[in-house]
C-alpha cells in the first residue's frame, strides 16, 4: 500500500468516526465466497481519542464497478469483526447477499 492511499484512508476513518487514527500496518487479506475470491490489502489503524468507538479500524478500498474511481470501505473492531479477515468477509458477504 502507497503512502498517498494509506493517507486517503485515514482521513476517512477520522472523518466517519471523528477521531484520531494512527496507523499501524497494513495485511493482505483473501475472502473466498463460492467460486469468487477477493483479495484487499487492509490498513489497521488505532483509534484516539475520547470519542473512538473502538480500538482498532480496519480500512481498504474497493473499486466502483465499471469506473476508475475507488470507495473507501471502513469497519470498526468490536462486536464479531475482530480482525482484518473478518472485515473484510463480513463486508463482502453481506454487499454479495444483497
Amino acid at each position: 500500500m502507497q503512502d498517498p492511499e494509506r493517507t486517503a484512508l485515514r482521513a476517512s476513518v477520522e472523518l466517519l468516526h471523528k477521531c484520531q487514527a494512527v496507523f499501524l500496518h497494513n495485511v493482505i487479506v483473501w475472502v473466498t465466497s463460492g467460486s469468487v475470491t477477493i483479495r484487499r490489502d487492509v490498513a489497521v489503524f488505532e483509534l484516539r481519542g475520547d470519542r473512538a468507538q473502538a480500538p482498532l479500524a480496519y480500512a481498504w478500498t474497493d473499486p466502483l464497478p465499471g469506473d476508475r474511481t475507488f470507495h473507501h470501505q471502513v469497519v470498526l473492531h468490536q462486536g464479531v469483526v475482530t480482525s482484518a479477515q473478518h472485515a473484510v468477509a463480513g463486508f463482502f458477504l453481506t454487499e454479495s447477499s444483497v
